[in-house]
């Protein structure tokens, strides 16, 4: 039953990772905020959350990464230029999240997620210059960007896609490229917490929680295609308002809680 209710998020997780580049992170976290406790996981359940989050993002990653790949979307200069930057951010941010109480986690996170949304109604964000230069993106950017999803258990896109965009890369370029920088994130990010666990989840993968990591993985694989291909298909600024959109109801059921 329980692989059974995560699945459902994994579906709704797998479309927006395809489709906005996120790696689902946004879904999954306030979505297994709610259902843990109803699967009587009381003690740290954002901790818990966040980890599994991440966890799920590895294969949602490779998916969309490789139907983002396919449309010859992603810019593989950007991913080696961020990519270390991305790693040692991961590793961070567990650092900070196993030493923040989860009442601060679940504030920061909501008003992390408005801030987001509302830079993506900015100036800077609706315009790009007209041409793309990889020297612009600056690696320190991957260690923010690392450190602050990794903490919020989400796979970089709120940051890396109106990142990138603001450099001059095109709208579905960076989405491409932000599905396959999520993947060096979670990666680092469940390695940490699976080392970090204590003793009564020891037998559930650390922080992991297993039932919720199998049903949202399988479910969001299935689906990730489907987003890349809907993210090819839809205007430049529709794509911009269904992200901000987004990140605005998750924003507030995740602060109203």
């Amino acid at each position: 039953m329980e692989i059974v209710v995560f699945a459902l998020v994994g579906i709704i997780a797998g479309l927006s990772a395809g489709l906005f580049g996120i790696g689902g992170g946004l879904i999954t976290v306030p979505a297994m905020i709610f259902l843990l406790p109803l699967f009587s996981v009381d003690s740290h359940t954002y901790h818990v959350a966040i980890a599994t989050s991440l966890a799920a993002i590895i294969p949602t990653a490779i998916m969309s990464s490789y139907g983002h790949y396919k449309k010859h979307a992603i810019r593989w200069p950007v991913i080696i230029r961020l990519t270390p930057g991305l790693v040692a951010g991961g590793l961070c941010g567990v650092f900070l999240a196993l030493y923040t109480s989860q009442a601060i986690l679940k504030v920061v996170f909501g008003f992390f997620l408005l801030l987001v949304a509302s830079n993506m109604f900015r100036r800077s964000m609706r315009e790009s210059v007209d041409v793309f230069h990889i020297q612009s993106v600056n690696p320190f950017a991957g260690l923010a960007i690392g450190t602050i999803s990794s903490l919020m258990g989400v796979g970089g896109g709120t940051m890396s896609v109106p990142y990138l965009v603001w450099k001059g890369l095109k709208v579905h370029q960076a989405i491409g490229c932000s599905a396959f920088l999520g993947l060096p994130i979670a990666l680092s990010a469940t390695v940490a917490f699976y080392l970090s666990r204590f003793t009564e989840y020891e037998l559930t993968g650390g922080y992991i929680y297993l039932p919720a990591l199998i049903g949202i993985s399988l479910a969001a694989v299935i689906v990730a295609p489907l987003g890349v291909n809907l993210a090819h298909k839809l205007p430049v600024k529709t794509l911009k308002k269904l992200f901000s959109i987004l990140l605005i109801v998750v924003a507030i059921k995740i602060i109203a809680d």
